[in-house]
């Protein structure tokens, strides 16, 4: 009887990992699959197809023009 009641009980299996949010809008990475995400630039991890695509359209910053775009490593 004191067996049965301290016998652990098998973990659930775990779920989907969750998509961590866009740094700069807060909306999952990955994005809908879409339009927006077959024309914007490749993931990177950190932002979502449309603020992708807006950060690739602006103007470069003085250190980006002198020194180029670097992309960020983690």
């Amino acid at each position: 009887m004191e067996r049965e009641r301290w016998t652990q009980e098998p973990d659930p299996a775990p779920g989907p990992e969750p998509v961590p949010p866009c740094e700069r809008c807060g909306l999952p990475i990955t994005g809908p699959p879409g339009e927006d995400a077959e024309l914007a630039p490749p993931e990177d991890g950190r932002h979502c197809p449309t603020c992708r695509t807006d950060l690739r359209q602006q103007h470069p910053t003085l250190r980006q023009a002198v020194f180029g775009r670097r992309s960020r490593s983690k």
